[in-house]
């Protein structure tokens, strides 16, 4: 149990990476920030045009500032889709990567780490700790009905992380960072009889291509917000998110969950029917605050409106928020 992990006084998230661009839909005043609001009421712009704007595409990567007994600690987890936006997007929101203390990697797919050796090449200091699962650079693919696959062509290895000024920290258990504040959750259970991971995935191991459907490298972020309670992000939700939030308050001993952020993964075809359950057991385990992007999905988003009404919030590319 990792109960011990340090309270932290605040967090700061700036999405430097969604699918979803909205720079205008304001809500939760005082806690979330749109792009413009953002750039005018924060960062106190007074000229703007479109080449400002930050650009939306397929993924993830969230900049968390991590304030706690008068230090700041400034940690990536997820780097976007491909070689240059999220570095791009920070520039755009005067974001200095090499703020930086850690990256941290939800999990191998490309739109999680597409972006990973672009941030390392933006970052003017040697070894910046890359926290990786040791199953992040297996090859992987996707089985098609017809039975050929279609392949992820983007792999990293270790040696090309480490070429470019990563350090890279490969473990499959969970990890408590930065001096304690930050528990990087580790391999995932599996208790719930609905999420099922992707059923079509393979990963190439021992020689050959294996069922890789539990997709087990995905691992969490979590936080301990003082006086609220946990605080739980996800890239994808592959390992669902239910189960992310079991296993939180298993490692820690809190059953109370403040936020639930990041991806749900159930905008797919094959995740409609997670939905229900997701939603009815996210209900009993009452998070204060649910907020959602990346690949939850347009119908998730309107089952969690109707059962959390304003304590769920959708964010797209540039939306900042403060808890």
């Amino acid at each position: 149990m990792h109960n011990d992990i340090k309270e932290v006084d605040s967090i700061e998230v700036i999405t430097l990476m969604d699918n979803l661009s909205d720079p205008f839909t304001e809500s939760h005043e005082g806690m979330r920030w749109n792009e413009a609001q953002y750039q005018t009421d924060i960062r106190h712009k007074r000229e703007t045009c479109g080449t400002d704007l930050c650009r939306a595409c397929t993924g993830l990567s969230l900049y968390v500032k991590i304030h706690v007994d008068n230090k700041t600690y400034h940690l990536l987890f997820d780097t976007g889709p491909d070689q240059g936006l999220v570095v791009e997007n920070a520039a755009r929101l005067g974001i200095d990567l090499n703020l930086l203390d850690a990256i941290v990697i939800s999990h191998g797919h490309f739109d999680h780490y597409g972006g990973l050796l672009s941030v390392l090449d933006a970052i003017q200091k040697p070894d910046m700790p890359v926290y990786i699962h040791p199953e992040l650079f297996s090859p992987r693919a996707w089985a098609l009905k017809n039975g050929e696959k279609t392949f992820d062509s983007y792999i990293l290895t270790k040696a090309v992380v480490e070429a470019h000024g990563g350090k890279v920290i490969a473990d499959k258990n969970p990890l408590a960072i930065l001096n304690n504040t930050v528990l990087i959750s580790g391999e995932v259970p599996r208790n719930t009889g609905y999420e099922k991971g992707m059923p079509s995935e393979e990963r190439f191991m021992n020689g050959q291509w294996e069922d890789g459907s539990l997709v087990i490298d995905e691992r969490t972020l979590i936080f301990k917000l003082k006086n609220k309670g946990l605080c739980i992000f996800t890239g994808c939700g592959h390992i669902g998110v239910v189960n992310a939030c079991q296993h939180a308050i298993q490692l820690t001993g809190s059953s109370d969950i403040y936020l639930l952020m990041g991806g749900l993964h159930l905008a797919t075809t094959g995740t409609a029917n997670r939905i229900e359950p997701t939603v009815n057991d996210l209900v009993a385990l009452n998070p204060q605050y649910i907020a959602t992007g990346h690949c939850t999905g347009a119908r998730a988003q309107y089952a969690l409106n109707q059962a959390f009404a304003d304590r769920h919030i959708p964010y797209g590319v540039a939306t900042v928020f403060r808890w």
